[in-house]
């Protein structure tokens, strides 16, 4: 930031040297200054007067050390001092208080007036707006240059600890010039875009505060909570996601819902935002993988100016595309990966050997601290916080919900549904609140603007009630019209307190949800409300039926099998898990029947545990080959075969087929598919690899540890080589290579 002032005139000219005879040293014709430059974390708010003392002393001790002595000195601070009133331009000069603690001999007077305190919170976006200013370049473009400038600054710093004063080297007005402009003239805007365009990632804003009245009510953190000082820091687990950062290069804090993950998360990337640009993934998806790659090489990322990449909720977004990411990115210096991820979905993740794991673990302490900041803002009439914190069971979520409303959050939910129920005139927002509720549940979302038409209300109601809903901090609904729950475990309580008696069932709402969901969301509304909610398999497949039969698109048709998928996968673990076999097994023989049913091998029983062990494996097979069970077979079924042949054969987008045909993983070829398959107009030996060559990782019947597996035809690369086959009259023989893991 120094040097990039000196280059826009907006300093003296001076050539800025990083670790000098101090911190930073300006050279210039009217002599040298020297810089002390002291960082503070936020939650230690303004620099206490005794601090700024002892900071103002240690840079005249330093100005002592050499002859001929600085012409200035400057302290540069991340927090202001307290009591003190920084300028617009960011300078602090000390008051009388301040002054009365330093030497009042001629010496500390005559340094003093040669002292400069600024004020410096976010030197990152001060040399991103002056480049922006002076260039009139992209945002993105600015950021390059800054990590350009951070790199050769780290190695100017890095030289001279070895040499001597006098040979120190350092930045001048035209060494900046040179590396904006090479890098602006090799930036691809474009390019580095790519992935921006297509909602893959976006930049993380850690500047706009967001001050959300909503969020002691138990809401997902976002980068705007932490900057508007909601969030109160948890060291311990921050600095063990940064250690694992370091050491791995891939990180996830994980716990049950509501155990503040992503606060930990989040926090964790501010502190080291001054370092690492942060990538938000709004999705994963294997297919963005290419977008991503080019954004890093763009980017110029390395370990002295890394890229971060940000996932929340690994287990919601695919924990198979975050294996992904680790892979690919563990051998490229300068890329970093850190996510949070639910307790119960750590199992989808294949690679954790290349992840370090840290457990959100609140303790009494932390308690005591969000107590206390609660009580000082005057949000909490509690004395004391052991009961709430006793009641909440050790969840972030519940507790902070305790200490603001009074009570756990589920009651405050189930007055909010019994007021409603007891009132007819609020009944659309009761419906409107069951199919959102579900769709939150599963970490989806609902589009506003297909309420009125599934729920069968005039949009004037809709519109009304939403309103309502939104102001009682029921929903949350974007510029976009997307509604989502304010966490999921609130969205959980809601769906469990409004299908207590029904009518309406769950089968019910579900297949309104369906119908409002965006076409990606289908896969968690389905896994999750098969799963988790009790839905009926036939229930589900009538409904997203209707749903593909009213909006046909293959998309939609890949989300609704992924899911089915799922969910078939979870129930026949428990219910294999549940056969007289498996309950006859001792525990740690559970695996082993798993792996060997997996693998459809047989041995001889030479003792009664092989043949224990062997019989349960039978079952597992037997239950695995049964596609005909298998509900992915059963909406295929349920679809017209004209409407089927037609998503399929107008598809010519190889990426959208390609997620057709791994949703498909594990099942036979269905006729109609393979039919329409043989008449596309596009050759598929001649389409792109970027957008299928991974694709066998995205499946959930891989090689996922502790998931069941379909029958396999050798991953995706058998299925293409079907489809082709058959296209050419030459079907292609199926093997059954054993290759799911438990």
């Amino acid at each position: 930031m120094l040097a990039l002032r000196v280059w826009a005139g907006l300093d003296p000219a001076a050539i800025i040297i990083p670790e000098g005879n101090d911190d930073v040293e300006r050279q210039s014709a009217a002599g040298n200054t020297l810089v002390q430059i002291k960082s503070r974390r936020e939650d230690l708010n303004g620099l206490p007067l005794g601090s700024a003392r002892n900071y103002i002393a240690e840079l005249w001790d330093r100005h002592d050390k050499f002859s001929p002595p600085a012409a200035r000195l400057e302290l540069i601070l991340e927090q202001g001092i307290v009591d003190h009133a920084a300028t617009a331009g960011g300078s602090i000069p000390p008051n009388a208080k301040l002054i009365s603690q330093l030497p009042q001999d001629i010496r500390g007077k005559a340094l003093l007036a040669k002292t400069d305190i600024r004020h410096v919170p976010n030197p990152n976006a001060d040399s991103i707006a002056i480049i922006i200013e002076r260039m009139g370049c992209s945002p993105i473009a600015a950021a390059l240059c800054v990590a350009q400038l951070l790199y050769e600054v780290g190695t100017l710093a890095n030289e001279n600890g070895r040499l001597k004063a006098g040979t120190y080297r350092g930045l001048a007005m035209s060494d900046t010039d040179r590396i904006v402009t090479e890098t602006l003239a090799a930036t691809d805007v474009q390019a580095i875009e790519a992935a921006l365009r297509n909602g893959a990632c976006e930049p993380v804003d850690f500047l706009t505060p967001l001050a959300d009245p909503e969020f002691y009510l138990g809401v997902d953190v976002q980068p705007g909570h932490i900057a508007a000082g909601l969030v109160i820091p948890r060291l311990q687990p921050c600095e063990a996601l940064a250690q694992g950062l370091e050491s791995r290069g891939a990180a996830l804090i994980v716990g049950p819902s509501g155990a503040g993950k992503s606060a930990i998360m989040w926090d964790t990337a501010h502190a080291l935002r001054h370092t690492i640009r942060w990538y938000r993934l709004r999705r994963v998806d294997q297919n963005d993988l290419p977008a991503l790659r080019q954004l890093v090489r763009t980017l110029r990322a390395n370990p002295d100016s890394p890229v971060g990449f940000v996932v929340d909720d690994v287990g919601r977004r695919g924990a198979e595309a975050w294996d992904a990411l680790t892979l690919e990115f563990a051998g490229v210096p300068g890329v970093v990966l850190l996510g949070s991820i639910r307790e119960e979905d750590l199992f989808l993740v294949h690679g954790r050997s290349r992840v370090a794991e840290v457990r959100a673990e609140p303790d009494d302490d932390f308690a005591r601290r969000i107590f206390e900041e609660l009580k000082r803002a005057g949000l909490t009439d509690w004395v004391g916080w052991q009961e709430p914190w006793a009641r909440s069971q050790g969840l972030v979520l519940e507790y902070v919900h305790i200490l603001t409303a009074g009570q756990r959050f589920e009651e405050t939910l189930a007055g909010q549904v019994d007021a409603r129920q007891s009132d007819p005139a609020r009944a659309a927002e009761l419906s409107i609140l069951r199919v959102a509720a579900l769709v939150g549940a599963a970490g989806a979302s609902a589009r506003a603007d297909q309420l009125s038409a599934v729920l069968s209300w005039p949009e004037e109601d809709v519109s009304r009630s939403l309103r309502r809903l939104v102001d009682e901090h029921l929903l949350r609904m974007d510029a976009n019209g997307a509604l989502t729950g304010l966490h999921q475990l609130r969205s959980a309580e809601l769906v469990r307190l409004m299908h207590a008696f029904p009518t309406p069932t769950i089968a019910m709402t579900f297949a309104r949800a369906a119908g409002a969901v965006f076409p990606r969301d289908l896969e968690p509304l389905v896994a999750d409300a098969m799963r988790t909610r009790g839905l009926a398999q036939d229930s589900a497949i009538e409904a997203l039926s209707t749903r593909i039969q009213a909006e046909p698109s293959l998309e939609a048709l890949s989300a609704s099998l992924r899911g089915l998928g799922m969910a078939r996968i979870a129930n026949t673990v428990d219910a294999w898990l549940r056969t007289e076999h498996v309950k006859v097994l001792p525990r740690t023989q559970v695996g082993t029947a798993a792996m060997f049913g997996l693998a459809d091998s047989t041995f001889p029983p030479v003792n009664e545990t092989l043949r224990m062990v062997m019989a349960a494996a039978a079952d597992l097979a037997a239950m695995r080959a049964d596609a005909a069970g298998d509900p992915r077979h059963a909406l295929l079924e349920a679809l017209p075969a004209q409407l089927l042949a037609e998503l399929v054969s107008g598809s010519t987008d190889p990426a959208v087929l390609d997620r057709f045909l791994s949703s498909l993983n594990g099942l036979p070829l269905h006729p109609t598919v393979r039919s329409a398959l043989a008449t596309r107009p596009v050759d598929l030996l001649k389409a792109p690899i970027d957008g299928s060559s991974a694709c066998s990782a995205r499946s959930p019947y891989w090689t996922e540890p502790r998931r069941f597996s379909g029958s396999m035809r050798s991953g995706n690369s058998s299925l293409w080589a079907d489809c082709l086959g058959s296209s050419h009259g030459r079907p292609h023989p199926a093997s059954r290579t054993p290759v799911a893991v438990v």
